[in-house]
């Protein structure tokens, strides 16, 4: 199950780029609009305001340890995400790592 959804979120993020919603704070670090859809195994799935697949991997729940509970009560909620891109970012699909997660 964990590599059918390392593989569809692989996928996504080849397939999406998620700059179409950001703003740029500084040469790394970007901010997006978000809503959660939910935890499964280890990985989060939000979606942008333009319907982008946007996949978190976060296997000790460190995103949602802040709000008390299980990160699947908030499902259909609103957040701002910042993202900020990997020097190494030369792979076929986009990586970047979450600076912080607030919710609206």
């Amino acid at each position: 199950m964990k590599i059918l959804i390392a593989l569809f979120s692989i996928t996504i993020l080849s397939i999406n780029s998620i700059d179409y919603t950001s703003k740029s704070l500084n040469n790394n670090i970007t901010t997006y609009e978000v809503v959660f859809d939910g935890a499964e195994g280890g990985m989060l799935f939000f979606t942008d305001s333009k319907e982008e697949a946007i996949t978190v991997k976060d296997e000790e729940n460190k995103l949602f340890k802040k709000y008390g509970e299980d990160a699947n009560s908030y499902v259909g909620r609103a957040f701002t995400m910042l993202l900020k891109a990997a020097d190494d970012n030369d792979r076929v699909y986009k990586v970047e790592s979450v600076i912080e997660l607030k919710m609206k």
